[in-house]
């Protein structure tokens, strides 16, 4: 079974609490996200806020998800 390290946990469990702190802050109101988020880019193809390459699309458990490739890579 695959698992993530240590390091990579603590991370993500801090990037979460920011996450989370941006939707609570912006009331969860998606203009008043901040320009980072990719919320107001989703679309295949469009430029990631932050390298402006092109975000892909993939489907988690049904839904659509898109992501950077070049900022979000599936490595831990």
């Amino acid at each position: 079974m695959d698992q993530l390290k240590d390091d990579t946990v603590k991370r993500l469990h801090r990037s979460l609490g920011s996450v989370l702190q941006a939707a609570i802050d912006a009331r969860v109101e998606a203009d008043r996200f901040p320009e980072s988020f990719l919320l107001p880019d989703r679309e295949e193809g469009a430029a990631c806020p932050k390298c402006g390459g092109d975000l892909k699309k993939i489907e988690v458990s049904g839904r659509a998800t898109y992501f950077c490739p070049r900022d979000q890579s599936r490595e831990s």
